[in-house]
């Protein structure tokens, strides 16, 4: 039984790994023009699918480290929930919703409907990396009272650091902004994978 638990921990663990790798590869190659739904939409979908299956390994890792505290298990588990769905409603305007209301045939849709769209997008991906900061805080918090320090520290850093800037307005999720503030949580991400597998 021990050996089957283990197992599952070792898999969830590469598995996070590479659905982080894979992410990261994605958002480089995330589409700068919005010219249809193919391009836009395969890149959002695998993004949405890539999340989805964090959220059930962070989900994982936190129970694991709760240790059966169901208060704990919570502050960690639903900030980092509640920011992936507002990242997951971001990709839904931008590779779906968007590109749909492009395709509409000539006089289309007005620009304020666009700037809508557009400004909806950047509330809910902004709300996304700020709520899942503040989920991956939490879990390094964990990891550093298990003396897990190192992955902690980073953590820490991969969390706050985008949150913090902003909160703070110094950056913005703009595609490039994009790519950095959600290239560090998912490298983190990368990273809790292998030590969730090493671990195991």
């Amino acid at each position: 039984m021990q050996s089957d638990t283990n197992q599952d921990f070792r898999t969830a663990g590469y598995t996070l790994l590479v659905t982080s790798v894979l992410a990261i590869v994605l958002m480089i190659n995330h589409p700068t023009a919005v010219n249809g739904a193919g391009p836009a939409g395969f890149v959002h979908g695998s993004l949405q699918l890539c999340v989805l299956i964090q959220v059930a390994v962070f989900t994982l890792a936190t129970q694991r480290l709760a240790q059966g505290r169901l208060f704990r298990l919570m502050l960690v588990v639903l900030p980092f929930v509640a920011g992936s769905a507002a990242g997951l409603i971001a990709a839904t305007i931008n590779g779906f919703a968007v590109p749909t209301m492009l395709a509409y045939p000539a006089p289309g849709v007005g620009p304020d409907v666009k700037i809508m769209a557009w400004e909806l997008n950047q509330v809910f991906a902004r709300l996304g990396v700020i709520a899942c900061g503040i989920g991956i805080a939490g879990l390094s918090a964990m990891l550093w009272q298990h003396q897990h320090r190192l992955v902690a520290l980073a953590g820490f850093a991969a969390g706050l650091i985008p949150a913090i800037l902003l909160l703070l307005g110094h950056t913005d999720m703009k595609l490039f902004g994009a790519i950095l503030a959600y290239s560090s949580q998912l490298a983190w991400l990368a990273l809790l994978g292998g030590w969730l597998a090493r671990r195991a």
